[in-house]
């Protein structure tokens, strides 16, 4: 039986694709499809950034995306799109010709829904990882905890009863892990 290996896309090829209201990244030029999130997943990623965004603001740290795109690496294309983001002011979430930010963000959020698959999952994070980001949180809404993940070190587990704190890139800065949820 002979194997068709699936198309890869470039970024140029990527942008021709129809605004059809379907979701999708690239990995490694191969194209991801994925449903839009649930009420319950848009209100823990605008929690989120109502709580991260203001002071990230008010202490001149950078800014707090939601659901940009990030160009990871251009050849073979991985395009991502995290739920939510945060970008150092240093960095400046700088947009291509596209309109993608260029670069991995330094903090990647991705909200885990009933249909993500660990092994997808995990290779985000290492793709965010890998690429610059600083930390990756992935945020459980079943078990109402998060993960934060870093380069190098064993993932930092918050119950629903902690505090989130990340004072690598948030110094001062933290949340009640319920008040995600």
């Amino acid at each position: 039986m002979a194997v068709t290996a699936a198309k890869k896309y470039t970024l140029d090829e990527y942008a021709q694709l129809p605004d059809d209201g379907t979701r999708r990244e690239l990995d490694e030029g191969e194209l991801v499809m994925m449903t839009f999130p649930n009420l319950a997943h848009s209100r823990i990623a605008m929690r989120l950034a109502y709580r991260l965004g203001p002071w990230v603001e008010d202490e001149g740290l950078g800014e707090v995306l939601v659901e940009a795109a990030f160009v990871l690496r251009k050849e073979p294309v991985i395009l991502r799109g995290p739920d939510a983001a945060f970008v150092r002011a240093e960095r400046g979430a700088t947009a291509d010709e596209d309109g993608w930010s260029e670069g991995s963000p330094d903090l990647a959020v991705e909200i885990v829904s009933p249909s993500d698959r660990t092994g997808e999952l995990n290779r985000k994070i290492q793709q965010y990882l890998g690429h610059g980001s600083q930390v990756v949180m992935a945020i459980y809404p079943r078990d109402r905890s998060v993960c934060l993940y870093r380069p190098n070190r064993a993932r930092e587990p918050f119950g629903p009863t902690d505090n989130l704190e990340i004072p690598d890139l948030f110094p001062g800065w933290s949340m009640p892990v319920a008040e995600l949820f």
